[in-house]
């Protein structure tokens, strides 16, 4: 569900912005990027996640039910609407010229770095809240993000790695509404 969700927000971004011919579409770096580093390490970390403590209280699943159910599809589609969307509207809130708009790509490659290390969290129980689940932390899922987290900034910040991304020097007040855009 981790993965599925977190893809369809970059499919439903990457899919947007290709119907605006000004707009600078994330470069196949990027995307890749998002895909093995920033989703990587906390899906393997979702797979070792030990099961929700009140698994057991629940219903068994009927025998001939498929993997994924309807409301996993519906919480995908969500999910993945809600993550691009966010970064549809960093590009229409941003102006139209040239050089605002390669800096608007960037921060929407942030964005959806981000948005998946902050969703992750959310995905360790399918029917429980991240503030219901038991353990409160999971710590591989805690060290997962952080290192993910750690991993995207150097790419966001080294200044020699900046041409290679296609990034720039970041101020607070955009790390701000990247963060309120990705929680």
């Amino acid at each position: 569900f981790f993965l599925l969700s977190a893809n369809a927000g970059l499919v439903v971004a990457v899919f947007a912005v290709s119907f605006f011919s000004t707009w600078p579409p994330l470069t196949p770096l990027m995307v890749l990027w998002i895909n093995l580093v920033t989703n990587g390490l906390p899906a393997l970390a979702l797979g070792i996640d030990p099961p929700d403590a009140h698994l057991m209280e629940e219903a068994p699943r009927p025998p001939n039910e498929t993997l994924m159910v309807f409301r996993d599809y519906v919480g995908i589609l969500f999910v993945g609407c809600v993550m691009g969307g966010a970064a549809v509207a960093l590009y229409a809130m941003s102006p139209s010229d040239p050089a605002a708009l390669l800096k608007t790509r960037a921060l929407a490659f942030t964005l959806l770095a981000v948005s998946p290390l902050i969703h992750s969290i959310s995905c360790r129980s399918p029917i429980r809240s991240a503030f219901g689940s038991t353990p409160l932390v999971s710590v591989p899922l805690f060290l997962a993000v952080v290192a993910s987290a750690a991993i995207h900034l150097v790419a966001v910040l080294v200044p020699s790695l900046q041409p290679v991304f296609k990034t720039f020097p970041v101020s607070s007040r955009e790390w701000t509404l990247v963060l309120v855009l990705a929680a």
